[in-house]
C-alpha cells in the first residue's frame, strides 16, 4: 500500500507559517528555511547543515534556516530513536541523489524528502502435523519472495532482520510502501510443502510465524526448533 508523507504544496504555505514560530531562530527575512520530511514519518532523524544538528518533530518534519543563499553540505546522521523493534536505513533523497552526505543549494524556501527503509527482526518455525517443531537440519530449502519479486533464501539459523517499509521514487517525491512477503519453495525431508504454507505473509503484523506442515508418516521423526535466516540472497 502506497502513502504519500503530505501535499508538498501544503507543507511550503505550513512551513513558512510555522518557520516565524519556532523558538530561538531569526526572522524570515534574515533567514532561508530549509525543511527535510522524512518518508516514512519519522521522529528523532537527526540531519546536519555545515555542522548544524537538526531534528525531525513526531510528524517526520525537519526544520532549520541558513544566513546566506549558497551551495551547503547536508548529511543524514545515526538516528537518535527508531520504532520499537525496528532499524532504520537511510535509502534516498527526494531528487534522487542516495549519498548519506550530500550538496544542497538553498537560494529561497527549500524542501527535502529523505527516503528510508525500515526492517525488523523475523524468524520462521515449521511444525509437523504432531505439533513437534522440525529439526532445521531437515529442511533442504525454504525461500521467501516479497511482492516486488524480490526472492531471498532461508538458510538455517537464527532470526534476521528485513525490510518491512520500503520508500519508492515516484516523479519528483517520495512514497511509503508496506512490504510484503509470501512463501517460494519449502521442501522437507524431500518433500516440496511449499502449498501448506500461507501465500501472504505480513512481518509488520507478526514478527513470528509457526507453520504446521503434513509429511509422509515413514519420514516423520524427532522434532526440533527451526529458527530461519531471513536474510536477503539468492
Amino acid at each position: 500500500m502506497l502513502r504519500r508523507a503530505r501535499s508538498v504544496a501544503s507543507l511550503v504555505v505550513l512551513t513558512t507559517f510555522l518557520w516565524a514560530l519556532v523558538p530561538g531562530t531569526r526572522t524570515l527575512a534574515r533567514e532561508i528555511p530549509l525543511m527535510v520530511q522524512t518518508v516514512p514519518k519519522l521522529p528523532g532523524i537527526r540531519f546536519s547543515v555545515n555542522g548544524h544538528i537538526f531534528t525531525s518533530d513526531k510528524h517526520g518534519l525537519a526544520f532549520t534556516g541558513v544566513s546566506n543563499p549558497e551551495t551547503y553540505q547536508l548529511e543524514v546522521l545515526q538516528p537518535s530513536n527508531s520504532p520499537p523493534e525496528t532499524r532504520l536505513r537511510f535509502a534516498t533523497w527526494s531528487d534522487g541523489n542516495r549519498s548519506v552526505v550530500r550538496s544542497v543549494t538553498v537560494n529561497s524556501f527549500t524542501f527535502l524528502e529523505a527516503g528510508f527503509v525500515v526492517t525488523r527482526e523475523a524468524s520462521v518455525t515449521l511444525l509437523d502435523d504432531r505439533g513437534q517443531r522440525i529439526d532445521p537440519l531437515r529442511i533442504e530449502s525454504l525461500t521467501l519472495t516479497d511482492d516486488s519479486g524480490e526472492v531471498y533464501t532461508l538458510p538455517q539459523g537464527e532470526s534476521r532482520w528485513i525490510p518491512v517499509v520500503r520508500t519508492l521514487e515516484v516523479g519528483e517525491s517520495l512514497e511509503e510502501e508496506d512490504v510484503r512477503y509470501s512463501i517460494g519453495e519449502a521442501i522437507v525431508d524431500g518433500n516440496d510443502v511449499s502449498s501448506q504454507l500461507p501465500d501472504a505473509l505480513d512481518p509488520l503484523d507478526q514478527k513470528e510465524w509457526e507453520f504446521s506442515v503434513k509429511l509422509p508418516s515413514s519420514e516423520r521423526s524427532e522434532g526440533g526448533e527451526l529458527n530461519l535466516d531471513l536474510s536477503s540472497g539468492s
